[in-house]
């Protein structure tokens, strides 16, 4: 009976030894050298590398990583991770602040910033006609219709907007209209909440 509670003993000291590894290494990973696997097709497919160099913001067309993290975004957090959008294990490197989970960075790629005029009309369109999807200064985004249920035939969150982006916030967007999770959904976001700027390897 003791050498079972000694080897129960050192298995839980492991475990914890572990985690807490795991979490100091994605700490460790997201300040210096993130790498993140991309495995849907919401951005091609393969490796992403953090960029250096987006203290003073990101510009349009770069490829980020998103912590949905901001508490103005804990519902939609909690969704992501309840249907599965987003990854949560114990050391992944976003910490949703109201649950405390850990969640991994979405890949996005930034579509609109401050000073943009941004208008996101939902999956049934709008009363003055418009066709579902993001418009950036007037102009529609190809490929950027929301859907209104997902493929499981769950009811999807719409973000309907239309005004100009202030200092700081940011409009995210898949490469792929069928299955990305993005600010057709959540709106804009904070630049908080986009934690590097990404490369694929």
């Amino acid at each position: 009976m003791g050498f079972i509670k000694f080897n129960a003993r050192r298995a839980l000291v492991g475990t914890i030894a572990l985690s807490v590894i795991l979490i100091a290494a994605a700490d460790f990973a997201l300040e210096r050298h993130l790498i993140i696997p991309n495995r849907t097709a919401s951005m091609p497919l393969g490796l992403y590398v953090r960029v250096p160099g987006h203290k003073d913001g990101f510009e349009r067309g770069d490829i980020v990583a998103v912590c949905l993290s901001d508490v103005n975004h804990s519902a939609i957090a909690t969704l992501a991770i309840r249907r599965g959008y987003v990854a949560s294990f114990i050391g992944a490197p976003c910490e949703q602040v109201v649950t405390g989970d850990r969640l991994v960075p979405l890949i996005k790629r930034v579509v609109a910033l401050a000073g943009d005029e941004v208008e996101i009309v939902p999956a049934i369109g709008d009363a003055d006609g418009l066709a579902a999807g993001i418009y950036v200064n007037g102009q529609r985004l190809a490929g950027s219709a929301p859907r209104a249920m997902d493929r499981a035939g769950r009811v999807l969150p719409q973000a309907p907007i239309h005004r100009r982006l202030e200092i700081g916030e940011y409009l995210v967007l898949g490469e792929s209209s069928s299955d990305s999770f993005d600010s057709r959904y959540f709106g804009p976001l904070p630049q908080a909440d986009l934690v590097a700027r990404l490369a694929k390897l």
